[in-house]
Formats: structure tokens, sequence, C-alpha cells
């Protein structure tokens, strides 16, 4: 994830129109997980708030809370 956020942070210094939402505690697929003690990752759900902010950037408005996420 960081090396994601690291490349679109770039792309916007250079110029590009980039909005960034991170949904904590989610892979790149926006599934919650949890971790067991051995490492390995158990998945719980779709992230809340994710496909409300996919239908909001799809009307070109974005603008609402969604779930836990945070703009960057």
């Amino acid at each position: 994830m960081a090396l994601t956020v690291e490349r679109l942070s770039s792309l916007r210094k250079q110029g590009q129109d980039i909005t960034m939402y991170l949904f904590p505690d989610t892979d790149h697929g926006m599934r919650n997980y949890t971790v067991a003690a051995d490492g390995t990752r158990q998945y719980t759900n779709i992230a809340p708030g994710f496909y409300d902010l996919m239908a909001d950037w799809a009307k070109g408005k974005l603008d609402g809370t969604y779930g836990k996420a945070y703009r960057k």
C-alpha cells in the first residue's frame, strides 16, 4: 500500500488530478481483515463505505463520509 501511495503522490506533485481515500485495515481488494497468530490474514468483509465512494466517484461528486476511510 505504501508504494502505491508514494507513486500516486508523485504523480499528484507532477500536476495529475489525483484524489486518494485510504481505508485502514484493508488490502487492495478493499477487504477488511484481521491478522491471525501465524501472521496470515483472515478476511471479514468489504470495507464499509467503499461502494458508496465508488458510486459518488462515478457521479463526479466526492463529499461524503465513507466508512473509516480518510482522504489523503
